[in-house]
């Protein structure tokens, strides 16, 4: 779906094993001591995609397509937010009006009876896009606030503002060795 010109996730270095999920989000400035254990287990169960589910690289491409965002202009930062806001059927439903030629206007969101878990993830996209601090690292820390999914999404998304949307193409979960 996504081709974006990046060397460190060329299908190459894919096909090789050289690159890997496990290793992407330990190479990240993710590691912050207060995060490191849930990004430990995050590796550990990792699905072989970074697709919340089988709709949402659909969902996110369709978004793309009919926002008619100029996609030279996207910023890592957009795609992050697009990620996120794309990546439940009812989160997408509510903020696909928020999405415009000239990026991302949050104002346009429906909220009303939004589950907590969307809220969340609105709030981290909103976090992401705009920087303000909407969302915290203790935040982020404490699985009373964040669930396991939603943290997982986060930190997947927080991935693709450091190394772009090609980071979406991981399948492994570790590096395999070349005999």
């Amino acid at each position: 779906m996504f081709k974006y010109q990046n060397n460190r996730f060329s299908p190459e270095r894919r096909q090789t094993g050289l690159v890997c999920y496990g290793g992407t989000v330990m190479d990240s400035a993710l590691t912050a001591c207060a995060i490191r254990h849930r990004l430990g287990y995050m590796v550990s169960v990792f699905p072989g995609t970074m697709w919340r589910d089988s709709g949402h690289e659909g969902r996110m491409e369709s978004v793309r397509f009919f926002s008619g965002f100029d996609r030279r202009c996207g910023t890592n930062e957009y795609y992050a937010a697009l990620y996120l806001l794309t990546s439940g059927l009812d989160l997408y439903r509510r903020t696909v009006s928020c999405f415009t030629q000239t990026g991302i206007r949050f104002d346009r969101a429906r909220l009303r009876g939004i589950s907590i878990q969307d809220y969340d993830l609105m709030g981290a996209a909103k976090t992401i896009y705009y920087g303000t601090a909407d969302l915290t690292l203790d935040d982020l820390a404490s699985y009373e606030i964040i669930d396991t999914e939603t943290f997982q999404l986060i930190a997947n998304a927080l991935l693709i503002v450091r190394y772009g949307p090609d980071v979406l193409q991981i399948v492994s979960r570790r590096y395999q060795s070349r005999v």
